[in-house]
């Protein structure tokens, strides 16, 4: 980070690390720091705003400026250009360490179909905490807008949706930083403070007091433009020869794709960081797969790399925040990838199907792929030995469709069909 001009230092950042292996598991929420749940419990919550829990560990934080913006879109950005955010909301926790920011309908603007990731800013004594919030807008039976977590959303009427609440529980430990320092730099150039670690793998934190106490507005400058690459949205395994199947990826379907992040400037080390939600403004349908299979289902997406930085009028400079690697838009297109090995499934998780019949898998929990976007060349070069996921699923406008000709079973890879993440088509017991 170049701090007026002559002191380069690096950010502190906490991030979840992930395997490099292409691999599959179900997608798991953090659990709450058991000294934070008792804290936050004193915090409103509301289906129709974003709310939630700012605190040292389990000590509240009162006085904090809590910002919500939505990131620019990027999806036409060509290298060198840069948009701002869209700011959707701003609060101050109080006593409590709560804040509450209700939904607005002007939100669906900048929301994907129904889905927005919103990045939340919270801006602490002397550091700047980022985390990303995914979420699904919709309308009580009143016509009021409402907001809940992406993965919980099951529905558009108030009692079907859950609130979205945060919390945020930095660690209360610290430590001194050593930064390297230019020849002829002063003191007061450098801006430095002590550096903390958090207990939350879902936030990074800028150790930065000009970023610490807000600004006026974000802006994203796009620094690479890597093109279109191959992302797993789909699977398919059969060990029976009496099946057809068909995937379809639709209008509407969401996919949640791993970005990477760096807080130390151009050459800096990139993290896992967060996970980006698409929802597909299109729709394309794989061929058709007829008996034993093993598939993965590639469909295109674009990918940049951003400079993300934070305007300071008390100072009339823009600060530098971090790069992200990250998927501008879905481009559609379609490939596919053969002899995938089939995984094992639990005889209890499975039911029969007669010949001629059929199922169509709508509704199920999302299975996490590491290694699921297809890297280039020079996306490698930049992010080093960092991987990034993609997240597929079932929902209403992604599905899977399989014809039993023959007698056979159908199986869920982690329950039952209720909830089975993925498929197998299996001979009868």
């Amino acid at each position: 980070m170049l701090l007026h001009r002559r002191v380069r230092r690096a950010h502190r950042y906490t991030a979840a690390g992930a395997a490099t292996l292409l691999t599959l598991s179900l997608a798991a929420t953090a659990a709450l720091p058991s000294s934070a749940t008792a804290a936050a419990a004193a915090c409103a919550r509301d289906a129709s705003a974003v709310s939630g829990f700012v605190g040292n560990g389990s000590n509240p934080l009162s006085g904090a400026a809590i910002e919500l913006y939505v990131d620019p879109d990027v999806s036409r950005m060509k290298v060198g250009q840069s948009a701002s955010a869209t700011r959707l909301g701003t609060a101050t926790t109080d006593d409590n360490g709560c804040f509450q920011i209700p939904a607005s309908t002007t939100w669906a603007s900048s929301a994907t179909g129904d889905v927005m990731d919103i990045r939340a800013f919270i801006h602490r004594p002397d550091q700047l905490e980022l985390r990303l919030i995914h979420v699904s807008l919709g309308k009580s039976a009143a016509g009021d807008p409402t907001v809940s977590p992406l993965d919980d959303a099951s529905g558009s009427s108030a009692a079907a949706r859950k609130n979205v609440f945060e919390t945020f529980t930095g660690s209360e430990t610290t430590s001194s930083p050593t930064p390297a320092a230019s020849a002829g730099s002063s003191t007061a150039d450098a801006r430095l403070v002590p550096a903390r670690a958090t207990t939350s793998p879902a936030s990074a934190f800028v150790d930065d007091p000009v970023l610490a106490r807000g600004g006026g507005g974000v802006r994203w400058t796009m620094v690479n433009d890597f093109g279109k690459r191959p992302v797993l949205v789909g699977q398919w395994w059969s060990t029976n020869p009496g099946t057809m199947q068909r995937w379809v990826y639709s209008k509407g379907a969401t996919s949640a794709l791993e970005a990477a992040f760096t807080l130390a400037g151009d050459n800096g080390e990139y993290k896992h960081s967060e996970t980006n939600t698409s929802s597909s403004t299109g729709s394309v349908g794989f061929p058709k797969v007829n008996g034993k299979a093993g598939k993965f289902f590639y469909s295109f997406f674009k990918y940049g790399r951003f400079k993300a930085e934070e305007y300071d009028y008390a100072t009339g400079k823009w600060y530098y925040i971090g790069h992200w690697v990250r998927r501008t838009h879905w481009a559609k297109g379609q490939d596919d990838a053969s002899g995938i090995k089939v995984p094992a499934t639990k005889p209890k998780n499975c039911a029969p199907y007669l010949p001629g019949g059929d199922d169509t898998t709508e509704k199920s929990t999302a299975v996490t792929w590491t290694n699921g976007v297809n890297l280039s060349g020079t996306m490698k070069g930049i992010l080093g030995s960092v991987s990034l996921s993609s997240r597929t699923g079932f929902s209403t406008t992604a599905t899977n469709y399989v014809l039993f000709h023959k007698r056979g079973r159908l199986c869920g890879v982690f329950g039952d069909l209720h909830k089975p993440g993925a498929l197998v088509a299996r001979l009868p017991s």
